[in-house]
């Protein structure tokens, strides 16, 4: 096996090329003087422009503000319809209780509720009755009573022997209630007696009314 070449460093000018033997062939390096001035001779690298930052266009910040005001506002509509409705559940004012009078309606209103007018009146006063006996005198353009006198009902059950009072009024009157149920079969007569009533009659009859 032949030898291998070995390297040798010759001294050289500055200017003469080194060369280096490699496996046999010889390799030329340029020397320092050319070296720098190629590397003087490259040129400066030139610098890299970045693209500009895009911001957020006027338009787009506009219509974002458009947005949130628009959410804002159903937020506050929302809140206040919610007091609203809480307010409305927690200070409901009562309901008032019924009145005789509303009670007396309802009880007319009803299909059950027997109605009779009695005989001398004209029609201007009906017993009406509901149910358990419980009875109303509705007045409808009946003559007041005459000064220091009142009217009084009275109400005889059958087979009994003495009428039981059962309302004093005066003829303005609307609505009269009974102080005495008038079951079927009883008689209702109405009296004109002294200004505030009396324990039992002392006068004729002058409107009545048997209950069927």
């Amino acid at each position: 096996m032949p030898a291998e070449p070995v390297a040798r460093v010759v001294a050289v000018e500055a200017s003469s090329a080194v060369e280096i033997p490699v496996r046999g062939e010889p390799v030329a390096l340029d020397p320092p003087e050319a070296a720098a001035t190629t590397v003087r001779n490259r040129r400066p690298l030139e610098p890299i422009e970045l693209p500009p930052e895009r911001g957020i266009s006027g338009a787009t910040l506009a219509g974002l503000a458009l947005a949130v005001g628009i959410a804002a506002i159903a937020v506050g509509l929302w809140a206040f319809v919610t007091s609203v409705r809480a307010q409305d559940e927690v200070f409901r004012p009562p309901v008032a209780p019924a009145t005789p009078t509303d009670r007396t309606i309802a009880l007319l209103s009803k299909p059950s509720t027997k109605r009779v007018p009695l005989d001398g009146s004209g029609g201007r006063i009906v017993l009406a009755v509901g149910a358990g006996g419980r009875g109303w005198l509705v007045l409808d353009g009946l003559p007041a009573a005459p000064r220091g006198k009142s009217y009084e009902a009275w109400v005889i059950r059958p087979r009994a022997t003495a009428a039981l009072p059962a309302a004093v009024f005066v003829g303005r009157e609307t609505l009269v209630p009974l102080a005495v149920p008038v079951r079927p079969g009883s008689i209702l007569a109405i009296t004109l007696e002294r200004r505030g009533g009396v324990e039992a009659p002392t006068r004729t009859p002058l409107y009545v009314a048997q209950l069927a």
